[in-house]
């Protein structure tokens, strides 16, 4: 799956079943190479992906879907840290996962960073 959707610019696969070793094969190959500017992958479960290759995915996309993905409070909080003025990263939604354990000044800093 990772290496069929890897050469595409805008892959959706929202609300699908995958595997935890799809999740992360798919975020794995994206921090070598990838042609992906928008993904959305809400409604799968990415519990299981590394937080360091989902954060340096999603801060190279333009468009980034991972609500309601099951999202640990690291990944959420690595993925938040790393957004800042070098992020490609134009739009997020990350709806839907739990943010009550995530630092206030780790949500607040990735606003600036992001147009609405």
């Amino acid at each position: 799956l990772a290496c069929c959707i890897n050469r595409i610019g805008k892959v959706s696969i929202s609300s699908c079943t995958i595997t935890s070793e799809q999740a992360t094969d798919i975020f794995k190959m994206m921090t070598k190479d990838t042609e992906i500017r928008e993904l959305g992958l809400d409604g799968c479960d990415l519990s299981t992906v590394n937080s360091d290759h989902l954060a340096i995915c999603v801060k190279n996309l333009s468009k980034v879907n991972i609500g309601n993905c099951n999202l640990t409070n690291k990944q959420v909080t690595e993925v938040l840290k790393s957004l800042n003025e070098n992020a490609k990263i134009k739009e997020l939604n990350i709806r839907d996962n739990d943010l009550s354990s995530v630092d206030l000044n780790v949500l607040t800093h990735c606003f600036k960073y992001l147009r609405t």
